[in-house]
């Protein structure tokens, strides 16, 4: 179980920024506004993503590269395909995973943990993240990016998340950077690459059958 947790952790994060760049944010009532419109009006995300992997016992990151697909509502599509292939389909609370000829089915409605991971992650990829009944906010910026640091308040998140830092896209609100912050020290940073908004995605693109 602990395991296939730390794979979520992997779909969520970017290579760091250096938080000193940033200062506190001026309007936040206008970006909460401005992000959730965005998230209401995102149907697809079509994106290439570079991830850099930090393991402790590591003296180097771990660097991957694949392709992200995302259709409303809670349709994921998760590729790697450099230097391995691994593929992970998230369609609602099912979870299929293919790894090489090798094939497993999760259902995630069964265990609430599984299930917050699972809203966590579709609200990471769209921008809708702002939930306080779950995470603590710090609201920053630069005149590149906005930046917010997500500090989870729930017991089952904080037992292996210490933090999620995003970045959006300043013109649209779309997020370029995740990272996440393991209990353990490790993380996982993704940049996304290469990104489209709203381009048609067919269903059988997300089929776990």
């Amino acid at each position: 179980m602990r395991n296939l947790i730390l794979l979520f952790f992997v779909l969520s994060l970017a290579r760091s920024t250096n938080a000193q760049d940033f200062y506190p944010m001026k309007d936040i009532a206008s970006f909460k506004e401005n992000l959730q419109k965005s998230a209401n009006t995102t149907e697809t995300i079509d994106s290439d993503f570079t991830q850099y992997k930090f393991l402790s016992f590591l003296s180097e990151e771990i660097e991957s590269e694949g392709h992200l697909s995302f259709k409303k509502d809670n349709k994921i599509r998760w590729e790697y395909t450099s230097p391995f292939s691994y593929l992970i389909l998230l369609n609602d609370s099912k979870l299929k995973i293919v790894d090489d000829e090798d094939e497993s089915n999760f259902d995630l409605s069964s265990n609430k943990t599984f299930q917050r991971i699972n809203d966590m992650i579709i609200s990471s990829v769209q921008g809708n993240v702002l939930d306080e009944s779950m995470y603590n906010f710090q609201f920053k910026e630069n005149k590149d990016a906005f930046y917010v640091v997500l500090t989870p308040i729930e017991e089952e998140m904080t037992e292996y998340i210490s933090a999620i830092h995003l970045y959006f896209d300043r013109n649209d609100y779309s997020v370029n950077k995740v990272k996440m912050l393991e209990q353990s020290g490790d993380y996982t940073t993704i940049v996304f690459r290469n990104k489209k908004l709203n381009m048609e995605l067919k269903d059988e693109l997300f089929s776990v059958e």
